[in-house]
């Protein structure tokens, strides 16, 4: 079998967390139109990201990563740091001590996976 090496790519990403939801859907504009996905209860859940490949869960602490040709993908943060060198946020944000977002229902589709 032969090995091929990945060729180095600048790529654009955001982590998702409960409190930048807003800012991802304006950073992918028409691109791939993410859904805020809530729980029963109307808490955060994540977004469903569409994709070339079809619709895809982000869950909190999953990147969104803008590809070459200008699509979205989201990624898990394992994935993410052993494929991508460069500056990653401090993980404050995932703390345990911070309570569920509520979302507001404006900004909900529910979509069932």
């Amino acid at each position: 079998m032969k090995k091929f090496r990945k060729k180095p790519v600048v790529i654009e990403a955001i982590r998702l967390s409960e409190t930048n939801m807003q800012e991802i859907v304006d950073w992918t504009g028409g691109g791939s139109h993410p859904l805020i996905a809530t729980t029963d209860s109307g808490y955060f859940s994540g977004m469903i990201i569409r994709t070339p490949e079809g619709s895809m869960r982000a869950s909190t602490g999953d990147w969104i990563i803008k590809g070459v040709k200008g699509e979205f993908y989201p990624c898990k943060d394992d994935i993410f740091r052993a494929t991508y060198d460069g500056p990653l946020p401090e993980d404050e944000w995932l703390r345990n001590d911070i309570p569920p977002v509520k979302i507001p229902d404006d900004m909900v589709i529910k979509e069932k996976f």
